[in-house]
């Protein structure tokens, strides 16, 4: 399994010049080459300069020229996230030298990509107090040299502004508390990168229903959601559990996906009505690569045009028909004919609270009446 039989396989017997007497090498070379058919059995030693180029050439014929692994200019495969780290981690044992034991560590809180500018928050956890007072310097001037040196050093590797903030945290005995040790990366480096609603380039092995996830490299930023735009994340994630089918790709929702997290998390402090635009494009975009939006424009019995100034209810079977304006799910045909052009704009208020009733009714039906919970979670929120 290991060395698949349809494979060509090269046997390298290294440090030939330990062997003796040299009488003994083909005999043994005979019986390697009897336990399978290698393509090349190659006798070498390391310490000779002109080994190494010897094996490659030997190796050529058969690695085969391939698509890149990474981009050609690419100097790692390490988040910028783990390269930040990394550099404050240099400054911090540079800078104290001796001084400071190597049980002290650094763990990035934050990582936001605001246009150009990476906004980072981080932590310098110490062993004990005494060990906090030599990263922070008489009157902090040792923290601040470290600080800006690592930001010097950070906007040259990212090649633009970074504004950094750092802290000096005690966690006394972490480096002995296993539960500490992995929450800080040691044993998981992918716990760095996995955050909540940040993007990722993701690699997973496995055939079954359960795959391994193998390597993740963070591709953000954005700033993280909390509050309602993280509720609203959340709702995001419910939809499609409940409506995709597992392995159903649909590039186009992931794309809408990715743009809905990116406006939640520009908006911080929005309230419900800001955040409408938002729900309705990331409904809309759901419900129409699905499948599940019917036509808009024209009533599905007659195939008349819909009026602007007339009433409708949208059946998900069916699709448009008209109605009077007391039906508790009419919709104006305005509204129906504006949406036909695509969600509502990220700036149109309006138009998104209009179709707030439309899009929930198709919803609810394609989720069979079931509650979702993260809208009983809101309910209950407003009811406290």
């Amino acid at each position: 399994e290991v060395l698949p039989d349809d494979r060509p396989v090269i046997a390298v017997v290294n440090k030939l010049d330990r062997i003796t007497p040299r009488e003994k090498l083909l005999p043994w070379l005979a019986e390697l080459g009897q336990l399978r058919k290698f393509a090349e059995i190659v006798p070498m030693s390391a310490q000779k300069k002109a080994d190494a180029p010897r094996l490659l050439s030997i190796m050529e014929p058969y690695l085969h020229e391939g698509e890149w692994g990474y981009e050609e200019d690419a100097l790692t495969d390490r988040s910028e996230r783990f390269l930040a780290a990394e550099i404050l981690r240099e400054k911090l044992f540079r800078l104290t030298g001796d001084e400071l034991p190597y049980t002290s560590t650094v763990v990035i809180e934050q990582f936001a990509q605001e246009g150009d500018l990476r906004r980072i928050s981080a932590a310098i956890i110490v062993d004990r107090d005494g060990h906090k007072a030599m990263v922070i310097g008489a009157g902090g001037e040792r923290l601040k040299r470290i600080s800006t040196e690592a930001r010097q050093d950070m906007q040259v590797l990212f090649d633009g502004p970074v504004f950094l903030e750092v802290w000096v945290k005690t966690r006394s005995g972490w480096a002995d508390d296993q539960a500490a040790v992995r929450a800080f990366g040691y044993e998981d480096a992918l716990r760095a990168v996995l955050l909540g609603f940040q993007p990722c380039h993701a690699s997973w092995s496995g055939r079954g229903e359960v795959r391994t996830l193998t390597r993740a490299e963070w591709a953000g930023g954005l700033a993280p959601l909390s509050g309602l735009p993280l509720l609203c994340g959340f709702y995001f994630n419910e939809l499609l559990v409940r409506l995709l089918a597992r392995e159903d790709a649909h590039e186009g929702l992931f794309d809408a996906y990715h743009a809905g997290i990116a406006a939640l998390a520009q908006r911080p402090h929005a309230t419900a009505g800001e955040l409408e635009p938002v729900l309705r494009s990331f409904e809309f975009s759901l419900l129409r690569e699905l499948g599940f939006l019917p036509d808009l424009h024209l009533e599905g019995a007659t195939s008349e045009p819909v009026l602007p100034d007339a009433f409708y209810r949208v059946d998900p079977d069916h699709g448009v028909s008209a109605c009077s304006a007391s039906d508790a799910l009419a919709v104006r045909g305005e509204v129906l004919l504006a949406l036909r052009e695509g969600p509502p704009a990220e700036g149109d208020v309006a138009l998104a609270r209009a179709a707030k009733t439309l899009m929930r009714s198709l919803l609810h039906y394609h989720l069979s009446g079931q509650m979702l919970r993260t809208r009983q979670l809101l309910i209950d929120l407003h009811k406290l």
